[in-house]
């Protein structure tokens, strides 16, 4: 290719990078800059993302959300399960090419019965295969036949993306016979750019 050439397609490529700068109103590059502080946030022109840093490491400023699908639990009366035996589990399914950063989850819950000190139910979210639990509702107090909308804040959890990781939530009474519960559940998350 001649200089002529070369001279054209860099002038070319300064003038895409500079008008998607000036679509996001904000600084773009292909890497990371240095020496930036905390919530400093830049268009990765080589990814398509819009990417800030968190005072430890870059995430994307767009939060995903991965559904955990509709579940019904129920147990007979007088049935009781110890140890956190679990009744059953929902996957998330997400991308599997970055590591997620997980932020929050959220649950939609209908118990059939009062939940009560000594009848309820115990929702835990787990990551990798559950090694790890994350987070963890009990329905003690929750009304019988009223949907229960409920946010836990889990902040800085990090799960490597690769299919051979998920994140899940397992359901186990953890006293007496509660009834059943009808959940849906979904976790909110953004993504790690290395």
């Amino acid at each position: 290719m001649s200089d002529q050439h070369s001279r054209i397609l860099a002038g070319m490529r300064r003038g895409i990078d500079q008008t998607q700068a000036k679509e996001h109103g904000m600084p773009f590059g292909t890497s990371h800059p240095s020496g930036v502080p905390t919530g400093y946030a830049q268009f990765r022109t080589d990814l398509g993302l819009i990417e800030y840093y968190d005072g430890t490491r870059w995430l994307t400023t767009h939060e995903y959300t991965a559904a955990l699908n509709d579940y019904v639990f129920g147990v007979a009366a007088g049935a009781a399960y110890a140890g956190g035996v679990p009744q059953s589990f929902g996957r998330a399914l997400t991308r599997t090419d970055y590591t997620l950063y997980i932020t929050r989850f959220v649950l939609y819950a209908t118990a059939s019965v009062l939940q009560t000190a000594i009848n309820n139910w115990r929702i835990s979210f787990q990551s990798n295969f559950g090694a790890t639990t994350n987070a963890q509702y009990n329905t003690n107090g929750q009304a019988a036949g009223v949907l229960t909308l409920t946010e836990i804040a889990v902040g800085s959890i990090t799960q490597n993306g690769a299919a051979s990781s998920e994140t899940r939530f397992l359901v186990d009474v953890k006293n007496g016979a509660p009834g059943t519960l009808t959940l849906e559940a979904a976790m909110y998350y953004r993504l790690i750019i290395p």
